[in-house]
This record gives structure tokens, C-alpha cells and sequence, in this order.
């Protein structure tokens, strides 16, 4: 079965973000320099091909979708949009610091949220959804790639919750205009849904560095039923270990046949 792609994609700058000024709910426009930072990339880099834009509802997405695609009629999804920071939305770090509800707020452990801010669990289920919408309208649509444009905290969430390596939502943070490339397996999603992010937007070296061998966890099963007699018997007695157990006999058995010089290491191309 075909897999999916989708790229998942930050807006580019507001002029809050150049500020260091909390923007969630509120609607700003791309600042001059967001929309320049984007042509800039556009220069030097082809945003990947896709046959549907899922955007956020605000602004600021939309603007970098009509730049990123601007052949596209993006689909707006509405729980997509960004976190509301309630009363601090606006204000710069710096003004803040004195203020005692934002040290509260900000303070780990301490459950306390001032009016107006998105309770971050629910805003976290929202992210969610949001993608489960997406990617159940890519599976029944057909469309195997499309680029769905967000803000951070979107992003970090979804990636958060459904990706593999498993990291924090912090973790996934991109720059403007910059993302990750996800792969959706729709067999494997339908049973539990997962996606491998396997590169960036834009490419760069940092993600293949973090990038992981497939075959390894099989070849590490291999290994430890070798070296373990009560496991050998424990595991034969189980259909779907008994399969695991000969794909990882056979990467083995690749391993030590391959005499070939391209450069596989043993390993042969798939």
C-alpha cells in the first residue's frame, strides 16, 4: 500500500516574533521581514510538491501559505490555530517578569492558569484531533502528499503525541517557514496512529544524525534470542515473534553473505 506525506510547516514572522512578544490568539499579520525571510528561502529551496494545503485559520498562516503555494486554495482547519495566552498576549518577556500571576503561571508544577490562557491540556487534545482530521481526510481523498501550515506550538504537539523519535513538544520547535516531513504508513496508522518524521523543511544534516537503522530492532531481537535459551522457547510457542525472529535471521544471514562493493556495509538495497 502507498504511504503518505505530509509536511507540517510554520508560519513565518509577525512582527511579535521579532519583539520576543507573547502572539497566540491574537491575528497579527507577516511582518515585512517574514515575508522577505520566506521569498529568501524560496530562492534556495523548493517547497516539496503537494496536492492539498491544510492551514490554520489565522493570518499569519494563511499569508505564508499564499507565499509558500500560492496555487493552492488551502483547506482552513480550525483547531489548528494557535494557544491563547490570555492577558500576557502582547507583551514582551521583559515587561512580564515582575508580574506575579505570569511567575506563577510559568513556575513548573504550579496548575495555575490566568484568565484567559488556553488550559494546555485541552489545547494539546485540540492539536490532536486537528491532525487525526487531516490525515483521515488525506487517506480518503488519496491526496499522498500535502503540506499542512501551523504555528510552533501546533507542531510541537502534534509531533509530540504522534511521532517517531519520540520527543517534547520543545523538541519540535522550527523556525519561520521551516518544518518536518512526516510519513504515514495508512496500515500501521489505522491500528495505531503513528508517523516516522523523516526530514526537515529545509533539509539539513542535524536530522539524519538522529536518524535510525529500521533493521536494528530486529537485529537486536536476533541477538538477545541467541543468547537466551528459556526466551528461544518462550518465543517460538508465538506466531508473530516466530516471524519477527526469521526477518531478523534473514538480516542476519544478508549481513554476513553480502560480498558485494557498493558500499552497504552488508547490508543490501531494498
Amino acid at each position: 500500500m502507498k504511504t503518505f506525506k505530509l509536511h507540517l510547516i510554520r508560519h513565518g514572522y509577525t512582527q511579535a516574533n521579532l519583539e520576543g512578544a507573547y502572539c497566540g490568539s491574537t491575528d497579527l499579520p507577516l511582518c515585512k521581514q517574514g515575508e522577505q525571510d520566506l521569498y529568501s528561502i524560496l530562492e534556495e529551496y523548493s517547497y516539496p510538491y503537494v496536492e492539498t494545503v491544510y492551514c490554520s485559520p489565522m493570518l499569519r498562516a494563511r499569508q505564508t501559505a499564499s507565499i509558500l503555494y500560492p496555487e493552492h486554495e488551502p483547506v482552513i482547519v480550525e483547531d489548528l490555530r494557535e494557544s491563547s495566552f490570555g492577558r500576557f498576549e502582547g507583551k514582551k518577556l521583559t515587561e512580564l517578569r515582575q508580574d506575579d500571576e505570569f511567575n506563577r503561571w510559568v513556575t513548573p508544577g504550579s496548575n495555575f492558569r490566568p484568565e484567559g490562557v488556553d488550559d494546555p491540556e485541552a489545547f494539546f487534545k485540540r492539536c490532536c484531533e486537528a491532525f487525526l482530521w487531516v490525515a483521515d481526510d488525506m487517506l480518503h481523498s488519496g491526496a499522498h502528499e500535502c503540506a499542512l501550515i501551523s504555528h510552533a506550538g501546533v507542531i510541537g504537539n502534534i509531533l509530540a503525541q504522534f511521532a517517531y523519535p519520540k520527543k517534547a513538544p520543545y523538541d519540535w520547535q522550527c523556525g519561520p517557514g521551516c518544518g518536518f516531513t512526516v510519513l504515514i504508513d495508512p496500515t500501521l496508522f489505522l491500528r495505531e496512529p503513528v508517523v516516522e518524521v523523516i526530514n526537515t523543511i529545509p533539509p539539513y544534516e542535524p536530522l539524519e544524525e538522529q536518524s535510525y537503522d529500521a533493521e536494528q530492532p530486529y537485529e537486536d531481537a536476533y541477538a538477545e534470542y541467541e543468547e537466551d535459551d528459556e526466551l528461544q522457547d518462550e518465543l517460538e510457542e508465538d506466531e508473530t515473534a516466530r516471524a519477527l525472529l526469521e526477518l531478523s535471521r534473514q538480516l542476519q544471514e544478508d549481513e554476513e553473505d553480502c560480498d558485494c562493493d557498493c558500499g552497504c556495509d552488508g547490508h543490501h538495497h531494498s
